[in-house]
């Protein structure tokens, strides 16, 4: 399912990446995070299960053997109260971001968001106005699992700390695979559809996602 889900946001096709992918990071239970790029897709020409374990296991046995894949790894986190978990969180997204990032919007997206993407039904094109020509967005969401709440408010914290502007929303209301989200995402991305849409939703504050991240519904393992 993990390995599904970085197939889908790297690999275009066989040899070759979305085009405006920088990097999949992996944020682990333990706060570890594997961050792989685009420069995999080179030397790992077709995605399959067994090529990307193998790659993210010679990776772990020696760091930095294989290009395009970096590992960040933590001590084992035993349990934690609330408060605790948030600041581990914490420290692993400002990870993600470093402070040589880029990125300027931040998305959360969950099923159970009341505001979905909007891009059909608009006039949208990448690039149409001053918010999207420099944007660079960092997408968030859960693979093999939804994100805890620690983890939300992790995210509200570090975007709140940065001045990164949050927004959240869902692509239709019904569980998919991670890695079907993640392709969608891209072909919006590629169609000059995604950045204004972006822009067109609401900061997060506005419709107090906080208290709509919790999932209304049980929902299905969305892995994959």
């Amino acid at each position: 399912a993990l390995v599904r889900s970085v197939a889908g946001a790297l690999w275009r096709t066989e040899a070759c990446a979305w085009p405006f992918v920088r990097e999949c990071a992996l944020v682990f239970d333990d706060r570890s995070i594997i961050h792989v790029s685009p420069q995999l897709t080179s030397s790992l020409a077709v995605p399959t299960e067994r090529r990307i374990i193998k790659a993210l296991r010679d990776s772990l046995v020696a760091p930095k053997s294989v290009s395009g894949i970096r590992i960040k790894t933590h001590a084992a986190i035993h349990e934690l109260d609330e408060q605790s978990q948030i600041e581990a969180a914490e420290k692993a997204f400002c990870a993600v971001l470093s402070k040589r990032s880029a990125i300027n919007v931040v998305c959360l997206l969950h099923e159970d968001f009341p505001i979905e993407l909007p891009v059909f039904g608009h006039d949208l094109k990448a690039g149409g106005g001053g918010q999207t020509e420099n944007m660079h967005v960092l997408m968030v969401l859960g693979t093999v699992r939804d994100m805890t709440i620690a983890e939300q408010k992790a995210i509200l914290n570090v975007c709140s700390k940065r001045k990164l502007r949050l927004v959240g929303c869902n692509l239709g209301r019904a569980p998919e695979f991670t890695s079907k989200i993640l392709h969608a995402l891209n072909c919006h991305a590629l169609n000059g559809r995604l950045a204004s849409a972006l822009d067109a939703l609401p900061p997060v504050g506005e419709w107090g996602a906080l208290k709509k991240l919790a999932p209304t519904h049980r929902s299905v393992n969305k892995a994959g």
